[in-house]
């Protein structure tokens, strides 16, 4: 997953930014972040592989990136 290193340019689903809080109405959730390199192993393994089909199939496109966001639910 090295290659996917410093692709701070890649584009975001910003949908992924809304939720519906606990009065049915959206709320914004926090700006989400890169995830660190080794802590999600398994996810990162399985995104490589998805990443190499995707080269395979769409040769322009970027590739994916694992994304993590914190929860603002208190319960």
């Amino acid at each position: 997953m090295e290659s996917l290193l410093g692709c701070d340019d890649a584009p975001v689903n910003r949908f992924s930014d809304l939720s519906l809080g606990p009065d049915d109405g959206w709320q914004h959730l926090p700006e989400p972040r890169q995830a660190e390199p080794g802590q999600w192993p398994k996810l990162e393994a399985a995104l490589a592989v998805v990443n190499r089909d995707l080269t395979a199939t769409l040769p322009g496109q970027g590739p994916l990136i694992l994304m993590v966001a914190t929860s603002t639910s208190t319960g």
